[in-house]
């Protein structure tokens, strides 16, 4: 994943940003985190505050 969004770095600044985003939540899922992390987590890339 991470040589993917080093050579899309290169080619497309949001691709790169957008493989990253999806890497952070399929760790996530992968460590079975709960609602509230992921939830967070959206929260925090959305720039909306979590409560």
């Amino acid at each position: 994943m991470r040589e993917l969004v080093t050579h899309l770095s290169a080619l497309d600044s949001g691709a790169a940003e957008t493989v990253k985003v999806i890497a952070y939540f399929d760790r996530l899922v992968e460590g079975r985190a709960g609602l509230e992390p992921i939830v967070r987590g959206a929260a925090v890339l959305s720039g909306c505050p979590a409560r």
